[in-house]
């Protein structure tokens, strides 16, 4: 296992044992560890790109590329 895998099984065991992802799938399939976030693009431990489409409903009301 390599270093970059280990740490993301480190956390996914992490997640497991402290969080309750009470509107998730999350409870019962593999964590996303998210490493990087581009506007509404995320990119997860293993190089996979989403678009963030769900962060509307409770995070970013204001939107996406507000800089202070």
């Amino acid at each position: 296992m390599e270093r970059s895998d280990l740490f993301t099984h480190t956390l996914q065991q992490k997640d497991r044992e402290n969080v309750w992802h009470h509107m998730s799938i999350y409870n019962d399939h593999t964590p996303v560890i998210i490493e990087q976030g581009e506007g509404a693009w995320i990119t997860d431990s293993l190089g996979n790109r989403f678009l963030d489409g769900m962060s509307g409903l409770w995070a970013v009301n204001v939107g996406y590329g507000r800089s202070m």
